[in-house]
């Protein structure tokens, strides 16, 4: 299945909800904005292989991402913005999966929460958060990400274009020829 182009707001709930039992989904260049909890959430229990590309997430009440539970999820060039707790929230249920290329902006608290194991992070910018990182299991400012301003064009506007060619964003991301705009990267 292939979920895309989709607006979610104002939802008491969650903008994108994948039940804990859901596999080899796609979830492709979505908005998720002022969603009463998270943006988009994958619950608990033994989803596999779904997989989210460029979608928007952001005013959220808790969380533009969370994962509850899951495995090989893969997340790629997703932006959140200030939500409400924190970008990326990743409880310990959820193993070997992968976040690379994501810009998490000013999303309260923190930019990342993972409790996780075997959580790949590649080539992220999490930057303008009270904490950057919170409960991390083995992730720092590696493996190509940053924490520098991201230069967004007008994120009051949620105008999440690149501003300036003097971005940190610029060419910083992972760029397998699987990452394009096909929603079926797997």
């Amino acid at each position: 299945n292939v979920v895309s182009n989709n607006v979610t707001h104002g939802a008491n709930g969650w903008g994108v909800y994948v039940n804990g039992s859901a596999s080899s989904n796609r979830f492709f260049a979505n908005r998720c904005y002022s969603n009463g909890v998270h943006g988009a959430i994958v619950s608990n229990g033994p989803a596999v292989r779904n997989v989210f590309v460029r979608n928007l997430l952001f005013r959220n009440g808790v969380s533009g991402i969370a994962v509850r539970g899951g495995s090989n999820l893969v997340f790629l060039n997703n932006v959140a913005y200030a939500n409400g707790a924190r970008g990326v929230s990743i409880d310990p249920a959820a193993k070997s999966n992968a976040f690379m290329n994501h810009i998490l902006v000013s999303n309260g608290a923190t930019g990342v929460s993972n409790g996780a194991f075997g959580t790949k992070w590649v080539n992220n910018i999490i930057w303008g958060h009270l904490g950057n990182y919170a409960n991390t299991v083995a992730l720092a400012v590696s493996n190509g990400n940053l924490a520098f301003n991201p230069l967004l064009v007008n994120l009051g506007a949620a105008d999440f274009n690149i501003a300036t060619a003097a971005s940190v964003a610029v060419d910083a991301g992972t760029t397998n020829g699987w990452m394009s705009v096909d929603p079926t990267p797997i």
